[in-house]
């Protein structure tokens, strides 16, 4: 897969499906507080409804891309921005930068609103930790743009949590760039 194309829904592909901690979610302060609010105002719903959709739709909260990640993690970095910087006076040309052995700490805080003809009723609270190790990362810049990750690998653990229960934790495989 190329590094374009990463999400953080495929380096969290191993992770135990979240349809398993379904009870631990719908116990929680939140959901309970969500389910009388749509008892009252809209009794005829089934609570399994909402539940489901829940469920379905979480996946799609990790469409995060791994490279706006890290683009925007590296654009910080002085060598890398002056590098961008002298690229823009030879759009043409290409540079090759490479990095230390770093670290980088990415949190989203991602939301599934609840609506019923269009009136909110609730949202409901996602949190998604990454902790990337990155090695041997060589940029290829040219332009204005990161335009590719031509060497290295990237470790990464990351954590899910819906309302503050924690859904998953692990250390995820190491993505190979290049």
């Amino acid at each position: 897969m190329k590094y374009e194309e990463v999400t953080v829904n495929y380096l969290f592909r191993n992770s135990k499906n979240i349809h398993n901690e379904s009870a631990r979610i719908e116990s929680s302060e939140k959901i309970a507080e969500l389910k009388v609010k749509i008892g009252k105002e809209k009794p005829q719903m089934e609570w399994t409804n909402v539940s489901d959709a829940i469920l379905k739709k979480s996946p799609e909260l990790l469409d995060i891309k791994l490279k706006d990640i890290l683009d925007s993690a590296w654009k910080k970095y002085r060598q890398v921005e002056q590098c961008m910087e002298q690229a823009k006076e030879n759009p043409d040309e290409s540079y090759l930068i490479p990095l230390l052995d770093h670290s980088i700490v990415s949190e989203h805080q991602p939301q599934i609103e609840i609506s019923s003809d269009e009136v909110l009723l609730m949202k409901v609270n996602f949190e998604i930790f990454l902790k990337l190790e990155l090695h041997g990362i060589i940029l290829k810049i040219k332009g204005d743009k990161i335009e590719e990750v031509k060497a290295g690998s990237c470790q990464c653990k990351g954590m899910l949590s819906c309302e503050g229960i924690k859904l998953y934790e692990d250390s995820l495989e190491t993505f190979e760039f290049g």
